[in-house]
């Protein structure tokens, strides 16, 4: 799905909080794996509807649009969907790349 890397711009200050923000959502996806195996659909909710809240404030709006989907998934206890969605999660963060206002 994301085969190339994307170009997400942002203020400065969000910048500096991105690392760690992301290194967060990748122990999110060790969670949420944890969940589908265990199929705790109210364990994978949670921590989607955290990612929904607030991937829009960080400028990565996809993100938001994959926890919906998850979180949609989850609620029908559809575990290969989730899995599906986390993967294309996943690939995402992997290939965004972060750049300052006065980088772009």
């Amino acid at each position: 799905m994301f085969k190339r890397k994307i170009k997400i711009v942002v203020d400065q200050d969000i910048r500096d909080l991105l690392p760690q923000y992301l290194n967060n959502r990748k122990n999110d996806f060790v969670s949420i794996q944890y969940a589908i195996d265990s199929a705790d659909s109210v364990a994978i909710e949670k921590i989607v509807h955290k990612i929904k809240g607030n991937a829009e404030s960080y400028g990565l709006s996809e993100l938001g649009k994959l926890a919906i989907e998850i979180e949609k998934n989850a609620k029908k206890k559809d575990m290969v969907a989730v899995g599906h969605y986390l993967k294309k999660m996943q690939e995402y963060v992997d290939s965004i790349e972060f750049y300052s206002d006065y980088e772009s």
